[in-house]
């Protein structure tokens, strides 16, 4: 029966995500794109990769995840060539938890837009699909963007293990002249890794006082990374409340 009501379904919204993050997992797509009976969404999840929208990912260990199809002409109308490498395996979870969020944060309007690190490489590199990693700069690992009335640009960092300090002081440097971001937000898996990028901020003489740093716990941005404390310099708020949105909002 189904399966001509299923070839009627065009996965558009599946393909922008995917052509910014690289990847679809099972997970996200129940979570956030998904709707209807679980053996309905089971089929159309087979039917991506029967119809050749999707491909498998390349290693074997991520069978929950799909890659875009560059030459499907459904993907080529939807993104054209604006699409980014699958990420690594070893990548995957981290990439996995900060789409989680980012998505979470579009679903309960806190974010009216975003990119992602692989999109915003591949914008940096111009027309260029592959992107060069020994690119200078270090990006953000997510950059949105919130409705308050100054439309604050915010760069995320989800750091899940601790880098070496000479690698985080090059990360500040690169945050102190990047013109892209209003404010920055290392979402971080334990006080550690805040101590070492806090020093980092100290040993390279960070302008937080023009474009302020924040912190907030991987365990508080897992659950709602709306309303997940964030601590800066001068004070403690949320993205909820930098949104300018009522705390009912997502509760």
């Amino acid at each position: 029966m189904g399966w001509q009501l299923m070839k009627r379904y065009e996965p558009e919204l599946e393909i922008k995500f995917a052509a910014k993050s690289g990847f679809l997992s099972k997970d996200l797509w129940n979570d956030f794109f998904a709707s209807g009976s679980v053996s309905w969404k089971n089929k159309l999840w087979a039917s991506f990769v029967k119809e050749k929208i999707f491909f498998p990912h390349y290693a074997k260990v991520a069978s929950h995840v799909l890659v875009p199809n560059k030459r499907h002409s459904l993907v080529q109308k939807v993104v054209g060539d604006g699409l980014v490498s699958a990420p690594f395996v070893s990548q995957l979870d981290h990439d996995e938890r900060l789409a989680r969020m980012v998505l979470t944060l579009l679903k309960d309007g806190i974010a009216t837009n975003y990119r992602l690190e692989p999109e915003l490489k591949r914008l940096s590199a111009g027309v260029q699909r592959h992107y060069e990693s020994q690119q200078k700069d270090k990006l953000p690992d997510a950059l949105i963007l919130l409705p308050d009335e100054k439309k604050t640009r915010i760069a995320i960092e989800l750091e899940l293990t601790k880098k070496d300090p000479k690698r985080y002081r090059k990360i500040m440097n690169t945050y102190a002249s990047f013109r892209r971001a209003d404010k920055v937000i290392f979402v971080v898996r334990n006080d550690r890794i805040s101590q070492t990028i806090r020093q980092a901020m100290r040993d390279t003489y960070y302008p937080h006082w023009t474009k302020p740093v924040g912190f907030g716990r991987l365990e508080d941005w897992t659950q709602n990374p709306g309303t997940a404390r964030i601590v800066f310099d001068d004070k403690v708020t949320r993205l909820l409340e930098m949104a300018k949105l009522p705390t009912e909002k997502t509760a």
